[in-house]
């Protein structure tokens, strides 16, 4: 794994606790360039939340507080998937700092979408890797991968994986 993905997952790593605090996360997950092994140092870390019920956002907020700056925060299903996004900045503000993107995203409206081609699950859930929730979120990748591809039951990729994908 590069040392680009590598920090960028382990501080995902760090600031996971923060939110596995709240009884209603069932799974964390990092995906974009990072979970893809590309991310470079202009890369942010996007954060996947799954929980099981909606959060408020004053829950939302004061989590993000906890991390660094937030902005940009979305009213729940702003855009139709019982989600919600944020940006939270470290180390400085918007135009300075290092950015999260955090996606809130309710349980029960993702296992919903897992085995819907056109939701883009299969694709995320092939290459998110999970930092909390582990055997959950094992199960929604399992359910995501197509009827033909099923004998191979392939696993979440692993840092020496991402080597091999990404020639580090």
């Amino acid at each position: 794994m590069s040392p680009q993905n590598q920090w960028r997952l382990d501080l995902a790593k760090r600031i996971a606790p923060i939110y596995t605090e709240h009884p209603n996360v069932q799974v964390i997950v990092v995906g974009g360039s990072v979970s893809y092994g590309l991310a470079d140092c202009y890369s942010d870390v996007e954060i996947g939340l799954f929980w099981s019920q909606t959060p408020s956002i004053e829950t939302r907020k004061a989590f993000a507080n906890r991390i660094g700056i937030a902005k940009d925060f979305e009213p729940w299903n702003k855009h139709g998937d019982n989600g919600a996004d944020e940006a939270i900045y470290i180390w400085g503000d918007q135009k300075t700092g290092f950015q999260f993107d955090i996606k809130h995203r309710l349980s029960t409206a993702e296992i919903e979408s897992l085995t819907n081609p056109a939701e883009g699950s299969w694709e995320f859930w092939q290459y998110a890797i999970p930092i909390y929730g582990h055997e959950l979120a094992q199960q929604w990748r399992e359910e995501t991968v197509p009827p033909h591809l099923k004998s191979s039951k392939p696993k979440f990729k692993t840092a020496s994986t991402i080597s091999f994908l990404t020639g580090s």
